[in-house]
């Protein structure tokens, strides 16, 4: 493909040099500020297409770019799908006029598998017989994650696009999926799933409820290999994850809570907190967690970030507020005021509106884990306080402007 001329008024990045094997792509990349080279390595044979090596670029790219080249020869379906995902001008060194389709696929899920709380759970509560995990191995400064999942029957990608001079995970959140996709071929699986909690994006808080419309629609680049997205996790909060790993693998949940972040990190000291309440309100006489509350740069002060403001409400029920000054900063009183006498059972169970879409495959399996896990749909009184929370954090991050 021809040099691409650079111009300060668009993003533009170019992909070339592919040596792709059975156990390892390398290539180059060019962007308006940089170049450098990334690989994907895998831990078995796999050997794919161009088309799905396309789709996993994308996940890198996301919408930043305004113009994407890429030296690959990829069907014109695929390559529609990627530029309707990333919204940019799309070149390739080839289309193929053969559409791609995805044939013999298998009613089995496969997992974004970080090791993580939120994924560990996603693979305990879909049936077990039907899934497959797919982890990413992202090298040095992230020793904690591999450690811990390496020790999973998973399928590993190692990478290098998340080293501080690349850092294309910034550019979409997607970029978890770069596992699935890598190895879709080999695996033909139909369906896939995130270990993405209700809080995590504003719109899931209005999934199939009320205010619906007002969720922006999403394009998903996996259509085109003809896998759909299962988000089971979304009906779950960071509480009702941490409470399934408790009661369905109660063996690993303290690695899995210590592999998410560094000892002094928000992150970490919020899943410690939260297991510390669990562990003491369903009697589960497992060794109290210590906390180590972040300093004052890495604290996520309370109404800076909507997620951590909607689980400070449930821990402020448990903490006192010296506590959680330590954690969030100051909280307004009327905060306290407007949760006195609410149960908040909710941040522990699982809101029912993301169940029916689920094939009827999973979804007696899948309930019969929730149940399990003492994990329950919501009730009249669980709807009220959601919607009351909910409501709370549209007044302090109105959705239209996140």
């Amino acid at each position: 493909m021809e040099e691409i001329a650079f111009s300060e008024n668009l993003e533009k990045i170019k992909f070339d040099q592919f040596v792709i094997t059975a156990r390892r792509i390398d290539f180059h990349y060019k962007d308006n500020e940089k170049e450098g080279d990334l690989f994907f390595e895998f831990n078995q044979i796999n050997i794919l297409s161009e088309g799905p090596l396309l789709i996993a670029i994308s996940l890198l790219c996301g919408i930043k770019y305004d113009h994407i080249e890429v030296d690959l020869k990829v069907p014109q379906n695929i390559l529609d799908s990627v530029s309707t995902f990333c919204k940019a001008e799309i070149k390739v060194k080839e289309t193929s006029p053969i559409e791609y389709i995805s044939i013999g696929k298998k009613d089995r899920v496969s997992i974004n598998f970080s090791g993580g709380v939120d994924s560990l759970a996603a693979s305990l509560l879909f049936p077990k017989d039907k899934i497959d995990l797919f982890s990413l191995d992202f090298g040095k400064g992230y020793t904690r994650e591999r450690e811990f999942f390496k020790d999973f029957n998973t399928n590993i990608v190692r990478t290098n696009f998340r080293d501080t001079e690349h850092n294309f995970n910034r550019n979409t959140h997607m970029y978890m999926a770069i596992g699935t996709v890598l190895y879709s071929e080999k695996y033909c699986n139909k369906y896939m799933s995130y270990g993405t909690i209700m809080e995590a994006g504003a719109g899931y808080m209005y999934h199939e409820h009320l205010n619906i419309n007002r969720v922006q629609e999403f394009y998903h680049p996996l259509s085109s290999l003809n896998i759909t997205e299962l988000r089971l996790i979304n009906a779950l909060t960071e509480v009702g994850t941490l409470l399934a790993v408790v009661k369905l693998k109660t063996n690993d949940v303290y690695k899995s809570v210590t592999s998410c972040g560094g000892i002094t990190s928000e992150k970490l000291a919020r899943k410690k907190l939260l297991f510390n309440i669990l562990n003491e309100e369903y009697n589960c006489n497992l060794k109290e967690m210590e906390v180590h509350f972040p300093n004052d740069h890495d604290m996520k002060k309370f109404g800076s970030h909507r997620g951590r403001a909607f689980l400070a409400f449930y821990m402020m029920k448990y903490y006192s507020k010296e506590e959680m000054v330590k954690f969030n900063g100051e909280i307004p009183q009327k905060y306290y005021d407007t949760i006195e006498g609410m149960s908040l059972k909710f941040y522990e169970e699982f809101n029912p509106n993301f169940l029916h879409k689920l094939p009827e495959v999973f979804r007696s399996d899948i309930m019969k884990n929730l149940i399990q896990a003492n994990i329950l749909p919501y009730d009249e009184i669980d709807w009220k306080e959601f919607l009351k929370i909910r409501d709370i954090l549209e007044e302090m991050f109105p959705i239209s402007g996140n």
